[in-house]
């Protein structure tokens, strides 16, 4: 079992250096003012290899009209397709254009209505879902939540764990501004849509007996989860992943 994980994980990070590298010739474009050119490396990235700081890339450039007709709703997809990965910038980025697009008044409400109902359907179209789909919308409070959340409670993110400053250093206003029962409710979604991704890594990283088992410890049916037990199955699963607490034996 262990020389399988081992060579899953060596395989996996072959195949993510070789996309990453990939996706960098779009950065090159992009520097130089080839724009056409970046946003193909991009799109290609953000598709066909599902990555996040291409997605992120994506955003901006449809945000800002950079190399492309400007587009806010697909900048509002490419930014979410890369907060969904768990890439804090593209967190925050998504919060603060929901938020501008919020103070439209009611074309930027139907906007974003519009925005979440497509990412549902996206969401329920996926057969690769541990849960099934949920009509879950996501305010932008939460993504900000998400973005200035330390990096140390990040591990199972597959866009590997940071935390944005910048989400830390806009957090106090959104606080102020939205008021504590926006922000309790913003905890809720943000705390939900942490545990999907827990899910998610733990049937990509574990067996399918391991997974059944973890599952069952996280969310048992018909009995209160044991805390011990769930704390115990979620530090084997973070020592599994980031190899805290391995030895070379």
């Amino acid at each position: 079992m262990k020389r399988r994980f081992l060579l899953f994980l060596s395989t996996f990070t072959i195949l993510s250096l070789t996309a990453n590298a990939a996706c960098l010739f779009g950065d090159a474009y992009l520097k130089r003012g080839h724009h056409k050119q970046a946003r193909q490396v991009y799109e290609n990235c953000a598709k066909e290899q599902n990555d996040p700081h291409a997605q992120y890339a994506l955003g901006k450039m449809y945000q800002t009209g950079t190399g492309t007709q400007q587009n806010i709703m697909l900048a509002l997809f490419y930014y979410r397709f890369a907060a969904e990965n768990g890439l804090a910038s593209a967190q925050r980025a998504l919060a603060q254009l929901m938020m501008e697009v919020e103070r439209m008044g009611a074309p930027g409400q139907n906007a974003l209505k519009e925005y979440e109902d497509k990412i549902q359907d996206l969401k329920a179209q996926n057969t690769d879902t541990v849960l099934p789909p949920q009509k879950r919308e996501m305010s932008a409070y939460a993504w900000m939540l998400l973005a200035a959340e330390k990096a140390d409670n990040k591990w199972f993110y597959p866009a590997g764990a940071t935390q944005d400053p910048e989400a830390v250093r806009l957090l106090p206003t959104l606080e102020s501004r939205y008021g504590k029962s926006a922000r309790e409710q913003a905890i809720r979604q943000a705390s939900a849509w942490k545990e999907d991704k827990l899910l998610q890594t733990a049937k990509n990283v574990l067996s399918e007996k391991e997974f059944a088992s973890f599952s069952d410890t996280l969310y048992p049916r018909g009995r209160k989860p044991d805390p011990a037990r769930r704390l115990l199955e979620v530090s084997k699963l973070k020592q599994r992943i980031t190899g805290e607490g391995q030895t070379n034996d």
